[in-house]
């Protein structure tokens, strides 16, 4: 039995703890089965931060999803973190108003965010994506915009974790970077992708870079959308009704390589939204479906701001 659970392995005629020198959690389905077990190393221990047993399916559950399905069900905000005892840290810091969920060191898989979605109306509640601010904490950020595309994210202080947070500081300061820290998950990746464009003062750059940038806009909740036609607009020196322009452009593009609508989309009304330090609307604020006339510019006009 110890064998088949993965906690155990075969070595010649002895059976060895798998998980040996680690604390041991249960990873649960949705529904509250066990589906393996996972292992966090000692402060002095060796290898990976946290080992899975073999056969465990850590891709397609999230760890404190089970155990919260209650607190998750009745509205509060799910936080995705990497580690269960961040996962832990956060639901202990969250006063009911936050529930972390860990996918045990996976990126975040189309099963997990099922799982989720069964448990919560992402819709409502909305979700949290935390990351370290490294090259791999920014991959994993752009990796869980590709299945929550409405999310908010919070970059954690460099070199910690939840857990690391909590212990430290206190639960307190936890909620607080919970409470304050939020962005649109977009605002990371388009950042990134704009980060691509180090010599943004060529026009041929800025056109890159508004290439690049307009299909992740175009891909948003609507709701998202003058928010980042305005942030990239400032980035890149341009008149936000270029930008729109250009997202609008992109949505097309879309359409026409799928053959058919995947989304409706309005375009945003960015009359007085010009790109001006400051002039970006907050947050949550939705977009304004009234059209702009774009067919009398070029699509990609790069003309500055004035």
């Amino acid at each position: 039995m110890l064998e088949a659970s993965g906690l155990a392995r075969r070595r010649g005629s002895r059976l060895v703890d798998a998980l040996q020198d680690r604390i041991v959690l249960t990873l649960r389905t949705p529904e509250g089965g066990i589906a393996g077990f996972i292992g966090r190393h000692s402060p002095r221990g060796h290898g990976p931060k946290y080992l899975a047993s073999r056969g465990s399916a850590k891709g397609n559950v999230l760890y404190g999803l089970a155990e919260n399905r209650q607190a998750l069900a009745a509205g509060a905000r799910p936080v995705i973190v990497e580690g269960p005892f961040d996962a832990i840290a956060v639901t202990l810091a969250g006063r009911g108003r936050y529930v972390g969920v860990a996918t045990c060191g996976t990126a975040l898989s189309p099963a997990q965010v099922d799982a989720l979605g069964q448990v919560c109306d992402l819709g409502t509640t909305g979700a949290v994506i935390t990351f370290d601010g490294d090259s791999a904490g920014m991959r994993g950020a752009v990796k869980a915009f590709e299945q929550l595309r409405g999310a908010e994210a919070v970059r954690l202080p460099e070199g910690r974790d939840p857990s690391a947070i909590l212990a430290q500081d206190g639960p307190a300061a936890l909620h607080r970077l919970l409470d304050r820290s939020r962005v649109p998950l977009a605002d990371i990746v388009v950042d990134a992708a704009l980060a691509r464009f180090p010599r943004l003062q060529f026009a041929e750059d800025r056109m890159r870079a508004l290439q690049a940038v307009a299909p992740i806009v175009a891909g948003l909740p609507s709701g998202q959308v003058a928010r980042q036609v305005v942030r990239t607009a400032t980035r890149l020196g341009l008149e936000a009704t270029t930008v729109n322009d250009a997202v609008v452009n992109a949505v097309e593009q879309a359409r026409l390589q799928s053959g058919r609508v995947t989304q409706s989309f309005n375009p945003v009304d960015v009359a007085g939204l010009d790109a001006q330090p400051g002039h970006a609307k907050p947050y949550a604020e939705p977009a304004v479906a009234r059209p702009t006339s774009s067919a009398h510019r070029p699509p990609y006009s790069l003309r500055p701001k004035t």
